[in-house]
């Protein structure tokens, strides 16, 4: 997974957290995504998932439930990166 774009919605807690965290082990690039609430931890999730090894991480809040905002950060995404991550990527 080094060197490949991730996305993960629900990133601030509970198994999106944990997802982040093993794919920032392997070296992957993250675009980590959740809802804008004031208890969430996006920010330190990105923080911990670059301690881990990840080289860049992204983080975006959104809704997934709405069209517009899933564009919205997938576009984002690329813009930030600049390529897709490939098969096993975005």
């Amino acid at each position: 997974m080094s060197g490949k774009v991730v996305l993960i919605t629900g990133a601030s807690s509970g198994l999106g957290e944990l997802i982040a965290y093993e794919y920032a082990k392997l070296g992957a690039y993250l675009a980590i995504i959740a809802r804008n609430k004031p208890e969430s931890r996006l920010e330190q999730v990105a923080h911990r998932a670059r301690e881990l090894g990840s080289p860049d991480v992204l983080f975006v809040f959104a809704d997934v439930s709405k069209v517009d905002e899933c564009r919205m950060f997938v576009d984002e995404t690329v813009k930030h990166f600049g390529r897709c991550g490939g098969s096993s990527g975005l």
